[in-house]
């Protein structure tokens, strides 16, 4: 099977098996070897599209290493600010979402749950997530700490 693709698709293509490279690593890494064989699958075809720079006008993004064709440190730095822009976002997105969830159904009994339709939760959970939204988005973390009185 031949799949055909123009240049910007090339450069989308190599950007997304950068950043899926980049997660596989990270939880390998972080979460679990069961992640290695995803990444070495990743490293292969990563080896096999960055083969075809040339073609597509992109031979400055690859540098050959231990006899395979990787992505330049230079290209790899690029990508890497579209990474750390995410985590940064998930960051502040994940807390705000946890911490108005546990504060939303603190102040609501299961009885009270149950009377509620799905779209209610989540809108008053929502208004509860919001609250964080703001407070992180005006002033980051400088405002957050533990409560050790309990």
């Amino acid at each position: 099977m031949l799949i055909e693709i123009n240049k910007s698709q090339y450069e989308d293509l190599i950007w997304s098996i950068q950043i899926s490279g980049f997660i596989y690593g990270l939880l390998r890494d972080m979460v679990s070897q069961d992640y290695n064989e995803k990444l070495s699958r990743n490293e292969e075809l990563e080896n096999y599209l960055l083969g075809f720079a040339k073609e597509y006008g992109q031979k400055k993004i690859v540098e050959e290493f231990d006899g395979k064709n990787v992505a330049t440190h230079e290209y790899l730095d690029k990508v890497l600010d579209d990474m750390s822009e995410y985590e940064d976002y998930i960051m502040w997105d994940e807390l705000s979402s946890r911490l108005g969830a546990r504060d939303f159904y603190q102040q609501h009994s299961k009885k009270e749950l149950k009377k509620m339709t799905m779209q209610e939760i989540l809108t008053k959970r929502f208004e509860f997530e919001e609250k964080y939204y703001k407070e992180f988005e005006e002033n980051g973390l400088d405002r957050l700490g533990v409560n050790e009185k309990e």
